[in-house]
């Protein structure tokens, strides 16, 4: 299992050659390539600029270099239920430019995140919809070569037998399913390990790890709340995990790399990431 860093504040802070070299430097095998425009930074990200795909180059370039795996992205999050599905909506357009961009980037999968519906729409009709929606951007993203991951974040995948339904009426060729712990916690309500427990074996590729509460998504480093993480791990090799283990950890990350402390920060999230993996193997024994 790879230890993998998600890569949205190091570049987003400290640009695209400084903030994968950094990662690359601290030991984490990888980086989840995170390319959602987010907060007061949004509107300078390269996805919204006419020259995108030479910061592409740049990125891949720097990827290569460094030597980092890059199996998973992260798509723009800004787009909502009503906008209409082509390029004369930004949003969806620069949906589809990071689609784009984490294909030639040569990442295997990217996450969409399902659409909030109207409050008060009947859980089958959100699975429904959000399925259908689901279907038609994975033509899309098949163009380019790459699958959608579908990440327990929307109330279509509030809870583990959602999760499920959507992926089976999904084609496995085009859609993957990945669990982000702190979802299974602060919008299920469940401990991640007795979510992955719910899921079919086999179903789950990617995650997000991170350490949260029941009524916040903090994504903080684990061993911080409430999350247990022991039994996550024990529920990984339990249920015959064979993907990543992925740290989304952006808002713990954040003000230390904005106070210079970006390879300390690492350091220790690496740290957590090995603490994490071992449990994993005293489980698998």
């Amino acid at each position: 299992m790879k230890l993998i860093m998600d890569s949205l504040r190091f570049v987003d802070i400290l640009g695209i050659e400084e903030g994968l070299k950094v990662i690359a430097e601290a030991g984490f095998d990888g980086v989840d390539v995170s390319l959602f425009p987010y907060g007061e930074t949004a509107e300078r990200h390269f996805l919204y600029r006419d020259d995108y795909r030479e910061s592409a180059r740049r990125y891949r370039e720097c990827l290569e270099r460094f030597g980092l795996s890059h199996e998973q992205s992260h798509a723009p999050f800004t787009f909502r239920f009503g906008m209409p599905e082509d390029e004369s909506c930004r949003e969806y357009l620069i949906m589809l430019r990071a689609m784009e961009v984490a294909a030639y980037l040569g990442c295997r999968h990217i996450v969409v995140h399902g659409l909030a519906l109207p409050e008060g729409t009947a859980p089958e009709e959100n699975i429904a919809w959000n399925t259908a929606f689901y279907e038609r951007l994975g033509a899309r993203a098949a163009e380019y070569g790459i699958q959608i991951a579908v990440e327990n974040f929307s109330a279509c995948c509030t809870t583990p037998e959602m999760h499920a339904e959507v992926m089976r009426r999904l084609d496995p060729e085009r859609f993957v399913c990945l669990v982000d712990v702190g979802h299974a916690l602060c919008r299920a309500g469940l401990q991640p390990g007795g979510y992955l427990r719910k899921m079919p074996r086999g179903l789950v590729k990617g995650l997000h790890v991170h350490d949260t509460t029941r009524t916040a998504d903090l994504h903080h480093l684990p061993y911080l709340h409430e999350i247990d993480f022991s039994d996550l791990m024990k529920a990984l090799a339990e249920t015959g995990y064979q993907g990543d283990l992925t740290f989304e950890v952006q808002k713990f990350c954040k003000p230390y790399i904005e106070q210079g402390l970006a390879r300390p920060v690492l350091d220790l999230a690496l740290a957590v990431g090995k603490k994490l993996l071992a449990e994993y193997e005293a489980a698998r024994t």
